[in-house]
């Protein structure tokens, strides 16, 4: 495997979990709405386009797509 795929496999767990910290910050947070989700979904953008990189190397290296079927449980 790519030392890329294996970097973005350590990273993955850290962006989820540094986005869901987020959520749980922006939320309780006592300012106005708008200038609490400023950051938001560029955050969660983030952290879709780290996955779907990680999917794009892994199937880059491995030939064999994330992205199961129900075909591939049988």
């Amino acid at each position: 495997m790519s030392a890329l795929a294996v970097f973005l496999r350590a990273l993955l767990p850290a962006c989820y979990a540094g986005l869901v910290f987020y959520f749980g910050r922006t939320f309780f947070r006592p300012l106005n709405l708008a200038r609490r989700l400023k950051y938001a979904l560029p955050a969660a953008y983030a952290v879709i386009a780290v996955h779907a990189l990680y999917i794009g190397a892994y199937t880059a290296t491995e030939h064999h797509e994330l992205l199961a079927t129900i075909y591939e449980l049988m």
